[in-house]
């Protein structure tokens, strides 16, 4: 885990960077289809929304976790469960926000109000769909992925120092 801010930004932004190539990607191809406009907005909007997703995560998601993981979990929990814990807690908590920020992030160009009700209207739908692939995703892809990457960093530090 980080040790310090600058690899948590790393951290972090691996974290979320994985996310959203994975989900974004998921779910525009699936509700959009493949098209090159699809494709373009795709790689416009990814910078945005990994900005916002780390914004999200740490300063609304990861102080929630914390607060719920301080009322259920003891520091005698196996690293494993505390991993499953914390994206179990950190991906409801961010795909509930994303179901709702996502479509409004990815389709800036058709915002109206009756694009505004179906993203409300349908969060419940969106949001069971959204909330099992993010877990399996971070549990999986990105979660050992990140972990990795930044263990690789904290051993070149190390030797470099």
């Amino acid at each position: 885990m980080p040790r310090n801010k600058k690899e948590g930004l790393l951290f972090s932004f691996l974290m979320s960077a994985g996310m959203i190539l994975f989900l974004c990607t998921i779910n525009k191809l699936s509700f959009d289809g493949v098209s090159w406009w699809n494709i373009f907005q795709i790689v416009i909007h990814y910078p945005i929304e990994i900005l916002f997703v780390m914004l999200v995560s740490d300063y609304v998601a990861s102080p929630l976790k914390n607060r719920l993981i301080a009322r259920i979990a003891t520091e005698h929990e196996s690293k494993n469960a505390m991993i499953v814990f914390n994206a179990l807690c950190l991906v409801t908590f961010m795909s509930a926000i994303m179901t709702i920020c996502g479509p409004i992030i990815g389709d800036i160009g058709y915002w109206n109000r009756e694009f505004f009700a179906w993203v409300f209207i349908s969060w419940f739908d969106r949001w069971r769909m959204n909330f099992c692939m993010a877990l399996f995703i971070n549990l999986l892809i990105v979660g050992p992925f990140s972990r990795k990457m930044l263990a690789i960093y904290q051993r070149r530090e190390q030797t470099a120092a």
